[in-house]
């Protein structure tokens, strides 16, 4: 696939994880890639590493915070003053606590709103504020979660899964509005995935396990499968695709996902020494 040639993609949350492994596939399908993310040293080394395989000139780093509309739009700025335009975007940037809802304040509730749904839509509107006025072909892809909708409900993520149920809404509305702007919007909704937060620890515990017996393919997601639906969404080969949520997970939508809360409680259980440790990671799942 090298439809990519030529074309710059924003990523955001692009220094680890799935963020980071998008970058690079866009990358080596021919992208000239923009990453931004809030920690500047960790942003600085993704685009050193994806640099190393297609050219340092070919990636830029820009730090910045998703939530910002100022930052947003000083990502936006940085790509045109270094590529000249914006033709794909990748909003990656989320990820939220386990908490039930009894114990859930309001501030959680609106920083994860604030973190995967509104952030989305601040670079989207940026992203088509400066199209042209003529249709141009672009694409956006949103990284939503199995906990969104298909995967079943999952409790202890209310507020992730409401906020990702929302960003799957807001891909559909996006998709109808940019269409006749020559714009495709969908989202990819990945199982667990290893990531920073879903850490190799994890992968091999009880929460990692649990996902892999729920998952027909046997097995947590790694960066590059997902990354490899993106790219596939991102290129004119997805000409016809839009306003769809792509399930990337294995299939672990089939079975529904494990419940985090139960898995948890009784691990600690077991494990006495583990009755004070530390709550499971946030998504992404």
């Amino acid at each position: 696939m090298t439809g990519l040639v030529g074309d710059v993609a924003v990523v955001t949350g692009g220094s680890t994880g799935i963020g980071r492994g998008v970058a690079g596939s866009l990358a080596r399908h021919g992208a000239r890639v923009v990453i931004t993310g809030r920690r500047a040293e960790l942003l600085e080394e993704a685009a050193r590493a994806i640099g190393a395989e297609v050219g340092d000139d070919r990636v830029l780093a820009v730090p910045g915070d998703a939530t910002s509309a100022a930052d947003v739009a000083a990502t936006f700025d940085a790509a045109e003053a270094a590529f000249g335009r914006v033709d794909v975007l990748v909003n990656n940037a989320g990820g939220g606590p386990l908490r039930p809802i009894a114990v859930l304040d309001e501030e959680t509730w609106a920083q994860v709103f604030t973190g995967n749904t509104t952030s989305a839509f601040l670079a989207m509107r940026e992203f088509i504020r400066r199209r042209p006025d003529d249709p141009a072909p672009g694409s956006i892809v949103n990284i939503s979660s199995v906990n969104g909708g298909l995967g079943g409900v999952t409790p202890g993520h209310a507020a992730y899964s409401a906020a990702k149920a929302a960003l799957d809404q807001l891909t559909r509305v996006a998709a109808a509005e940019f269409g006749p702007r020559g714009v495709r919007v969908n989202s990819v909704a990945p199982g667990a995935t290893r990531s920073e937060t879903f850490s190799d620890a994890v992968v091999d515990g009880p929460l990692g396990r649990a996902f892999a017996e729920r998952t027909p393919l046997g097995r947590v997601g790694e960066a590059a499968d997902i990354a490899e639906v993106v790219a596939f969404l991102c290129s004119p080969a997805a000409a016809w695709v839009t306003g769809v949520v792509l399930q990337a997970d294995g299939g672990t939508h089939l079975l529904g996902v494990p419940d985090f809360l139960d898995i948890m409680a009784r691990w600690r259980q077991d494990r006495p020494e583990r009755q004070a440790a530390p709550r499971p990671p946030a998504g992404r799942a």
